[in-house]
């Protein structure tokens, strides 16, 4: 069996994510304790925390006095004993989205690397667009790929996938987990833009549009608070933590359809030691 030139995509992958995870479980943890020194040691009717901007005008003379060139802004935030939970549960939410839009750039980096390396390594292969199929390089079809025709959401690399692997096209939709992967990866796009572009909001005219999978799946996955005309991402740990598991087995599932397809090494797993009881 051939040595698999795929997993060197796969190791970086995971290294990236459980780094990721280690970060956010790390600001998690570290800001609860931070809630519960402010409770005990601070007087109830007092702001915890205090926070304006001071502005200068950039118009003035360079020579203007530096002391009155000073204008803080007549906003501040301000945290209490009153909405301290609520600001932290917000804060969490938001560096939690913050970071899985970070894992959703490093899945669809090794998605881009594994496709395109598998494309060069095995052209022609049947249903490929000619401009991948007879690059002269790598690095070529790789800047194609990126270049494609209705690629929203990136939908065009699970496509590629089916085509040249009919191990993950049978998986897809039927796998150890039971969830629909385009599906999830495509509200993983969708979540990945809100918090990009959107700050962290998504769309209603998205959420009418969605079918019972689509549903089920933000609701386990990406859960949402509702309002009027939106709906925000509303998060915690435990929830990134499932997303970062979810993209490394998802990962892996490519990297070993695309192996047994091929006929390369896809038994890479660490195995856990059980103990027999004696």
């Amino acid at each position: 069996m051939e040595n698999n030139y795929h997993q060197v995509f796969l190791q970086e992958l995971f290294k990236k994510l459980v780094e990721i995870n280690g970060q956010i479980f790390h600001f998690s943890e570290h800001l609860k304790q931070y809630q519960k020194v402010l409770i005990n040691n601070i007087p109830q009717e007092r702001e915890f925390l205090v926070s304006t901007l001071a502005i200068r005008d950039m118009t003035l003379d360079q020579e203007s006095d530096v002391y009155y060139n000073l204008h803080p802004l007549n906003y501040k935030y301000s945290v209490d004993q009153e909405n301290l939970i609520l600001q932290n549960e917000r804060l969490v939410s938001r560096e939690c989205g913050y970071q899985i839009s970070q894992a959703y750039e490093e899945l669809e980096n090794y998605l881009y690397q594994i496709i395109s390396t598998h494309i060069y390594r095995n052209r022609p292969l049947a249903g490929i667009d000619e401009s991948l199929n007879f690059c002269s390089s790598k690095e070529e079809i790789l800047k194609n790929l990126r270049g494609a025709k209705n690629r929203k959401n990136n939908k065009h690399l699970l496509r590629y996938l089916r085509i040249i692997s009919n191990e993950y096209k049978s998986l897809e939709k039927v796998n150890w987990r039971r969830i629909n992967l385009a599906k999830w990866f495509n509200a993983f796009s969708e979540i990945r833009h809100s918090v990009v572009h959107r700050s962290h909001v998504l769309d209603s005219s998205i959420i009418d549009k969605m079918d019972t999978v689509d549903l089920s799946i933000y609701k386990n996955h990406f859960p949402l608070k509702k309002s009027e005309n939106n709906c925000t991402l509303n998060l915690n740990y435990n929830n990134a933590n499932k997303v970062f598991i979810y993209t490394s087995e998802f990962a892996y599932l490519v990297f070993k359809s695309l192996s047994v397809d091929y006929n390369l090494e896809w038994d890479v797993l660490p195995k856990i030691i059980r103990l027999q009881n004696r």
